[in-house]
Order: C-alpha cells, then structure tokens, then sequence
C-alpha cells in the first residue's frame, strides 16, 4: 500500500518537471503517466533484453521479513498510520526541500517496527 502511494506520488511530481515540484506546476501543466502505461516487470525484463541483448540482475531476497505472523505485521501497519496517517503530506514536504517530516516518519517506523518484531 504504502510503495504504491509513494509511486504514484514520485511519477506525479516527475511528470512535473525539474525543480521544486510546487514551483514546476504554477508554471506548467502537463499530463500525467498513468502507472499502467508502462509494462509489468517481467515484460519490460524481458523487452529490455530482446532491445539490448543483455539481461538484468535477477531480483534477490533482501534481508529477513521482521515479523513472525500477519497479525504483528498488520499491527506495525495499523500503529504507523494511526501515528503518520497522512503520506502525501511527508512526500510533498520531502520535494520542497523540508525533509525533517519524512526522517521523522522513518524513524518512527523503525521504532514501531521493532515493537512489533521478532528479529
């Protein structure tokens, strides 16, 4: 959930332009990309090897999943949004050059997470 509002967020403000992204859109209007303009990872993989004959680095696990149950995970989920409900307020801070918001929010995560965890 919260990768895909991050994503849809970044292609927002890059479709903006270059510079602080609030400056950008009071000078430009232009059309957003829509996530589904572009093709799912496995076919661009493999466009990309059939244009350039080479592969890409298969993806890898990374690190180990901190939580034991669903239950734990959902509640690490739920804490953080009852304590940052508001995502769009973080991003649009961290594009205006004000960052403190989102290094905040990621420690608090860290924090929560490691309530709720295991590891």
């Amino acid at each position: 959930m919260y990768i895909r509002l991050f994503r849809n967020n970044c292609i927002y403000y890059f479709n903006l332009g270059h510079g602080i992204p609030n400056n950008v859109a009071e000078e430009h209007t232009r059309t957003p990309v829509d996530e589904h303009s572009f093709p799912p990872g496995e076919a661009a993989t493999a466009l990309y090897a059939q244009d350039l004959g080479s592969t890409l680095t298969a993806q890898s696990l990374f690190g180990t999943d901190p939580f034991t149950t669903d239950e734990a995970r959902q509640q690490c989920q739920d804490h953080f949004i009852n304590d940052v409900p508001d995502l769009h307020v973080l991003l649009d801070c961290a594009v205006n050059l004000n960052y403190v918001p989102l290094q905040d929010a990621v420690m608090k995560l860290i924090q929560i997470t490691k309530q709720y965890s295991t590891v």
